[in-house]
C-alpha cells in the first residue's frame, strides 16, 4: 500500500482498512519536496509541480514532523487495529491558477477542440502530462484554465487529434507568487506526408493482411520538444498507403512499435524524395532514431511518395511442456527464449498456458535457445533450435515434477 491516499470526513475523521501487514509511516498533506522534484522515492512517476486544487496543506507526518527520518514507524500485524493517531495540520497554502487561449496563428480566431499538455521543469529533470478533461481542454472561445500550480517553471502546449492538420507551439512560463494569465498558444496548419509501406522480399499473404492492421507513430524528437511537440498515430490502409497531416517543419520520427501487429515488422529504411537547388530529385534515407526502432526524417515541405520498407518477421515457435507428476504449489512454468546465444540478442521469459503450451510469434529466422523454469530457476537443460522464416518450429520438453526443489 505504497503512497495510499485516504480522505477525511467532515469532522476530520479518517479510517483505513484492509492494510497488509508491514511497517508504515502515516501522514497528512502534500509532500512538496516530492512534487517539486527536490526528492524522489521508489516507484515515483515523476514530479509534476501541481496539487490539482487551489489550496493545499504541507505534509505532516505523525507525531507532527515534516521529515520522514523523524516520523514514527507503525508496525501493522494481522488482526490488529491502531487508533488515536491524530494530527494537527499546518496552515493552508495557496496554489495558483494558469489560464490562456488557443488561437489559429494565421487568423487569430479561437481554436475550440484540443487538449493541453502541461509540463514541469525541475533540477532533476522534467516531465509532462495531458490534462484531457473530456473531449477538449478548451471552451468554444479557445480558453483553458487549470488550478493547483506550485511555484516553479512550467510549459504548456496544445495537442490535436490524429485527424487534425494543426500543431501547436510550446510556451514556457514561471509561476512565482500569483496566478498566471493571458498565455497565448498559437496553432499552426501543418505539412502533409504521403507514402506507402512496402514489405521486403516475397512475403506470404499473411504479411499483407497484417500490414492493413499496422499503425505508424509519428513524434517530434526530444531535441525538438523545447519548441513544439507532436505525437500522432496513423493507420496504414489495406493497399499499404498512408497519409500523415499536421506536421511541423523540422525533424520527426516515424516508428511502428505500439500496435497489435507491430512485433511482426521491423523497419529497414525510409526513402523519400527532396528537390535540390538545381531542381533535381534526390532520394533521401531517414536516419536511425536514437530513441526508437524507427527513422528520423526532415520535413521542410509536403513530402510525397515516401516509401517505408519493412521486414516481415513471420517465424514462430510452439513449445510444449509435458509434466510428469504434480508441480509444487506456487510453481508457474515459463519458457526462457534467447535469440542472441551470447552475441547480444534479446532474451526473455514467456508464460506456459494450462495446456502446457507457449507460442511465440513475430520472430526473425535464426538460432534460438530454449529452456524451462519459473522465471528465476531453470528446471531443464537448454535446447537449441533453428527457426525458419514464415514457418512454425515446434519443440517439446518433459519435466519430472518430483525433481523440483523449492527454496527453503
Amino acid at each position: 500500500m505504497d503512497n495510499g491516499n485516504v480522505k477525511t470526513d467532515g469532522d476530520g475523521v479518517y479510517r483505513v482498512s484492509g492494510i497488509p501487514p508491514a511497517r508504515y509511516v502515516i501522514g497528512i498533506g502534500e509532500d512538496v519536496a516530492r512534487l517539486t522534484g527536490a526528492v524522489s522515492y521508489k516507484n515515483d512517476h515523476g514530479a509534476g509541480g501541481r496539487v490539482g486544487r487551489d489550496h493545499y496543506y504541507e505534509q505532516t507526518l505523525y507525531p507532527g514532523v515534516g521529515e520522514r527520518e523523524l516520523a514514527h514507524i507503525f508496525e501493522v500485524t494481522a488482526g490488529t487495529e491502531l487508533s488515536g493517531i491524530d494530527f494537527a495540520v499546518k496552515k493552508a497554502r495557496r496554489a495558483y491558477r494558469v489560464s490562456g487561449r488557443v488561437i489559429a496563428a494565421e487568423t487569430g480566431n479561437p481554436v475550440s477542440h484540443c487538449h493541453i499538455q502541461v509540463g514541469y521543469s525541475h533540477a532533476n529533470g522534467s516531465g509532462s502530462s495531458y490534462s484531457q478533461n473530456g473531449p477538449s481542454d478548451v471552451d468554444d472561445s479557445g480558453r483553458f484554465s487549470f488550478p493547483g500550480f506550485l511555484p516553479g517553471r512550467f510549459f504548456v502546449n496544445s495537442l490535436f487529434s490524429d485527424k487534425s492538420d494543426l500543431y501547436g507551439d510550446r510556451v514556457d512560463f514561471e509561476v512565482k507568487d500569483g496566478d498566471v494569465e493571458g498565455i497565448v498558444l498559437n496553432a499552426h496548419r501543418g505539412l502533409t506526408v504521403t507514402g506507402i509501406v512496402a514489405i521486403e522480399g516475397s512475403p506470404p499473404a499473411d504479411a499483407f493482411a497484417k500490414r492493413s492492421e499496422l499503425k505508424l507513430k509519428i513524434s517530434t524528437p526530444g531535441s525538438n520538444h523545447e519548441t513544439v511537440y507532436v505525437n500522432r498515430e496513423v493507420a496504414v490502409k489495406s493497399d499499404g498507403t498512408f497519409k500523415i497531416i499536421g506536421l511541423p517543419r523540422g525533424p520527426v520520427e516515424i516508428s511502428a512499435d505500439s500496435c497489435d501487429v507491430c512485433d511482426f515488422f521491423a523497419m529497414e529504411r525510409v526513402e523519400y524524395t527532396k528537390v535540390d537547388a538545381k531542381n533535381q530529385n534526390q532520394i533521401q534515407l531517414g536516419d536511425k532514431s536514437d530513441r526508437t526502432d524507427g527513422r528520423t526524417i526532415n520535413v521542410d515541405g509536403g513530402l510525397r511518395n515516401m516509401r517505408i520498407v519493412m521486414r516481415y518477421k513471420g517465424a514462430s515457435i510452439l513449445c510444449h511442456v509435458n509434466v510428469v507428476g504434480k508441480l509444487p504449489a506456487g510453481v508457474r512454468l515459463k519458457v526462457s527464449i534467447d535469440s542472441g546465444i551470447g552475441k547480444g540478442g534479446w532474451s526473455g521469459w514467456r508464460d506456459v498456458d494450462p495446456e502446457g503450451n507457449m507460442l511465440e510469434t513475430g520472430l526473425d529466422p535464426g538460432i534460438y535457445e530454449l529452456e524451462i523454469g519459473d522465471g528465476g530457476r531453470r528446471f531443464t537443460k537448454a535446447k537449441r533450435i533453428t527457426v525458419t522464416n514464415n514457418q512454425q518450429t515446434r519443440v517439446s520438453f518433459t519435466i519430472d515434477a518430483s525433481t523440483i526443489e523449492l527454496d527453503r
